[in-house]
């Protein structure tokens, strides 16, 4: 059904040239080296902060993340595939309504477009970059 490709030379570690290389292939989608790391900072970011000063290398080992984030990248371009094949999509209204209900963008219980400009993090996980990852590829699924 779907075909899956894992390049293992990026196991090795991050420090790669940022020229796009590609680290998986799900059906014909290539995952690039940078949605990649993106996974990875966002995972490793959060583990920080969870385990906050007893975050050391024996714990970031033992995590896995390099692991975990190649099996979400490759999941959700999994699931996407799925839903193209299904016909099933998400209208722009209810993307709109999902990026009104995020609770970052919210300023006493109402959105605020306002946050959403300001906000240092929704240049990368914002209204806009969810728009431009939607639009990608197979990422832009019929209405």
């Amino acid at each position: 059904m779907f075909s899956l490709i894992i390049m293992c030379s990026f196991f090795g570690g991050l420090a790669v040239s940022r020229a796009e290389k590609t680290v998986a292939q799900v059906g014909s989608v290539k995952v690039m080296m940078s949605e990649y790391s993106d996974a990875y900072k966002r995972l490793y970011n959060r583990y920080r902060m969870l385990y906050a000063d007893r975050f050391d290398e024996n714990v970031l080992n033992g995590l896995k993340l390099k692991e975990k984030a190649i099996d979400q990248v490759v999941e959700k371009h999994l699931l996407l595939l799925k839903a193209k094949e299904l016909h099933i999509a998400v209208s722009d209204r209810e993307f709109s309504e999902y990026v009104q209900s995020i609770a970052a963008f919210t300023r006493n219980g109402r959105f605020d477009p306002e946050d959403v400009r300001t906000d240092p993090q929704a240049g990368r996980h914002g209204p806009q970059a969810i728009r431009k990852e939607r639009a990608r590829g197979h990422d832009r699924l019929p209405n």
